[in-house]
């Protein structure tokens, strides 16, 4: 009986910090994590410093979502808590499911070694601006640039004075973009579906993709290609077709794209602090 009630006396002292989760409220986000209240509030107030970034650039009002339409996020363990979760395969670090009302999002809060430097936030990130695009410019969009798009906002980079830099180089997709790039083609990635592709190429995917919506974003040569074939694409036409149309030879392109890649230093895309707003953050803790 000693030894019962010595055991039960733990079970009470152990599982309430074991066990404690929090929840952080934004404008844009409901967050549920076991971080602490200081790490959760820096980590829902750089969401919503992120998606006020990003209304920033495309130029999107700040609307009032309710409680029902923000995104509900689950900060779990780790990538093998997600893994379980998602039943998806073993390279899985994070995963957005999209409603009409209440998306979720399930993301790490630890990232073992072998993701290079993959961070939990990047994936987080990548899944959000997954969410944006859908929610805010609904239309017809080729894969590669789905994942392009959102690796280009996933690196971001929070500033001292407040400011976000988008387009920063993902160190994780270097192997993918110096060292296997040259194995998917431009004209391949353009054209072809996802289920065409088989598991090598698919992978290869993102770091690709990343490269060609920061080349077509920000090379002043490029500019405003990239809007002229997504229009050509919802207009109907296939993506091949609406690529040499809006971007010329793409021999040429892919030339390009590697010269590109080689530059020492490649820009930015830099959000000043006084066009973002962050807004109330409210945490308590949950029974």
């Amino acid at each position: 009986m000693r030894l019962l009630a010595i055991f039960l006396a733990m079970l009470v002292w152990v599982s309430p910090a074991a066990a404690e989760w929090r929840q952080a409220q934004t404008s844009h986000f409901v967050v549920y994590s076991k971080d602490g209240e200081d790490a959760l509030r820096k980590f829902a107030t750089r969401l919503e410093r992120f998606d006020g970034a990003m209304r920033a650039i495309h130029g999107l009002p700040d609307k009032d979502l309710g409680p029902a339409n923000r995104v509900t996020i689950y900060a779990v363990d780790d990538a093998s808590a997600v893994r379980r979760l998602g039943r998806m395969g073993d390279d899985l670090m994070g995963f957005y499911v999209p409603r009409a009302g209440g998306s979720v999002a399930f993301v790490p809060r630890s990232v073992d070694e072998a993701y290079q430097e993959m961070n939990p936030e990047s994936v987080l990130l990548h899944e959000y601006a997954h969410h944006f695009l859908y929610r805010n410019q609904p239309a017809a969009y080729p894969a590669w640039f789905i994942e392009g798009s959102a690796e280009f906002y996933s690196t971001a980079r929070f500033e001292e004075d407040g400011a976000i830099t988008f387009g920063i180089p993902p160190k994780h997709r270097a192997m993918e973009l110096f060292v296997w790039g040259n194995s998917l083609t431009l004209r391949e990635m353009l054209d072809k579906l996802p289920s065409e592709l088989n598991s090598r190429e698919l992978a290869r995917v993102y770091g690709k993709a990343w490269l060609l919506t920061h080349y077509l974003r920000l090379e002043p040569e490029r500019k405003g290609q990239l809007t002229e074939y997504l229009v050509a694409i919802n207009r109907g036409k296939p993506s091949l077709d609406a690529a040499r149309a809006a971007f010329g030879d793409l021999g040429d392109m892919e030339g390009a794209l590697r010269r590109y890649k080689k530059r020492e230093r490649l820009a930015g895309l830099r959000v000043d602090p006084s066009v973002i707003d962050v807004g109330k953050v409210e945490i308590r803790t949950l029974s």
